[in-house]
C-alpha cells in the first residue's frame, strides 16, 4: 500500500539546485540556506489581510462613474449583482484549488500540479507571467486612484485650486513607495497592519453608508433606480451594460489575495 502522494513542488527540480542520482529530488548547492518569512498570519489576521487587499466596497465607489455612463443605476445596481455571481464561481474554484495545493505560489503553482506533466513547465510560466502583470496593473490602479482622490478632496476644500497632472503623478510615486516600503522594511508590522486596516475599512463603509442615506433628503423612485435604463456613453444597450458589468468586476480585484501568504500562516 503506497502512502500519500506529495502534491508540493518540492519534489521537481529546480534552478537552484541539481537532481539527485534518480532525478527526482533537488539538491541544494554546498552553502545554500533557504531563507522563509516568519510564520506571522493568524485566524484574524489571514482573513483580515484578504479583506483589506480586495476592499470591494472601496473599488465599487471608486468605479462608479462608469456604469452610470452605461446605463445608469440599473447598470450601477444589477451589473453588480451579475459580476457577485461570476465572482463567485472563480472564487470556488480557486479555493478548491487553494485547499489541495496550499501554497504562496498561488495560481502558477495550481497550474503546475493539475496540468499534464509534459505541459507543466509551460503553463506554469504563462501563469505566473499573467500573475505578475495583473498584480501590477492591480496596483497601480489601486495607487492611481488613491492619488486621484488625494487631489479631488484638496479641489473640494480649496475651490481655487487647479489640478497639474505632475501633481497626480507625484501623489501616486509616494504611495507606491510608501507601500513598497512597508512591504520590504517592515515585513513584521504587516500582520498587525492588515488588522488596523481591516477595522478602519469595515467601520468606514458603515460611517460612509449610514451618512450617505441620512443626508440625502430626496429619494429616487425605485422605478429610477430598478428600471429606467439611461445609456448616455452613444453605444448599444447591450455593450454599454457588458462595459459596465466590467468595471464592477473592478471590486473584486485582488481577490486571491490570501493564497499568498499560505505559507505565513500560524499553523499552531
Amino acid at each position: 500500500m503506497t502512502g500519500p502522494t506529495d502534491y508540493s513542488m518540492s519534489k521537481f527540480p529546480d534552478s537552484i539546485g541539481t537532481s539527485d542520482e534518480n532525478g527526482d529530488h533537488p539538491v541544494s548547492p554546498p552553502g545554500y540556506e533557504p531563507e522563509e518569512l516568519p510564520r506571522q498570519f493568524s485566524l484574524l489576521s489571514t482573513p483580515a489581510f484578504g479583506f483589506s487587499m480586495t476592499n470591494s466596497w472601496l473599488g465599487y465607489s471608486a468605479t462608479f462613474v462608469t456604469p452610470l455612463l452605461m446605463g445608469g443605476s440599473p447598470t450601477v445596481f444589477f451589473g453588480l449583482m451579475v459580476a457577485s455571481v461570476a465572482c463567485c464561481f472563480i472564487i470556488a474554484g480557486l479555493a478548491e484549488l487553494a485547499s489541495a495545493y496550499p501554497s504562496s505560489r498561488g495560481q502558477y503553482h495550481f497550474a503546475y500540479m493539475v496540468t499534464p506533466p509534459k505541459y507543466r513547465a509551460l503553463f506554469a510560466f504563462i501563469m505566473g507571467w499573467m500573475s505578475v502583470v495583473a498584480w501590477a496593473l492591480t496596483s497601480s490602479s489601486t495607487a492611481l486612484i488613491c492619488a486621484q482622490m488625494a487631489v479631488d478632496l484638496a479641489g473640494i476644500y480649496h475651490p481655487g485650486y487647479t489640478v497639474e497632472a505632475w501633481q497626480t503623478w507625484m501623489i501616486y510615486c509616494l504611495l507606491v513607495l510608501i507601500a513598497a516600503s512597508i512591504v520590504c522594511l517592515l515585513p513584521a508590522a504587516l500582520q498587525r497592519g492588515e488588522t488596523v486596516r481591516f477595522v478602519s475599512s469595515f467601520l468606514g463603509f458603515i460611517v460612509s453608508l449610514v451618512t450617505v442615506l441620512a443626508m440625502q433628503k430626496d429619494k429616487q423612485s425605485a422605478k429610477a433606480v430598478f428600471v429606467n435604463y439611461e445609456n448616455s456613453s452613444g453605444r448599444s444597450d447591450g455593450t454599454s451594460f457588458m462595459i459596465g458589468l466590467g468595471s464592477r468586476m473592478y471590486a473584486y480585484l485582488a481577490i486571491d489575495g490570501a493564497c499568498h501568504i499560505a505559507e505565513l500562516f500560524i499553523t499552531n
